[in-house]
């Protein structure tokens, strides 16, 4: 980190600008166990969806490419939708009972889990290659 002022930074600063440079190569410990998990649950939701509206076991999921895997779960997305937006209402307008009803349904999993994948992995998610390692773990 280059810096204008005219002297010169201090340890304090270098050590921060290390410490920054870190984070950005390499994720924590925390940050690859709260991955996993987030994968774990998005699979298994993914499963339970597809197993739902198409009728497809695990072992005819696998049969498919990692692009095919990525359509079949903009698929589901688009079916889920109506229960999805049930469930949201349910949530908002009956608090407790919506919030305990809804939360654990495979809809809301995932698409909860979904949303954090893209946060935590951003531009470079490939969904049909996390779908694929988490149905063959």
């Amino acid at each position: 980190m280059e810096t204008l002022a005219l002297v010169k930074p201090t340890v304090k600063e270098q050590l921060f600008v290390k410490i920054t440079e870190i984070k950005q190569k390499k994720l924590t410990a925390a940050q690859v166990i709260e991955i996993m998990e987030v994968k774990r649950c998005l699979t298994y939701a993914f499963e339970r969806l597809v197993w739902t509206y198409f009728g497809l076991s695990k072992e005819q999921i696998l049969e498919l490419s990692e692009q095919e895997i990525e359509a079949l779960s903009l698929l589901t997305l688009e079916r889920s939708k109506r229960m999805f937006i049930f469930l949201w209402i349910l949530q908002v307008t009956v608090p407790f009972i919506g919030l305990e009803i809804a939360s654990e349904t495979d809809t809301m999993m995932f698409r909860r889990n979904l949303c954090k994948i893209k946060k935590m992995l951003g531009v470079g998610l490939n969904l049909g290659r996390i779908l694929r390692e988490g149905l063959t773990v």
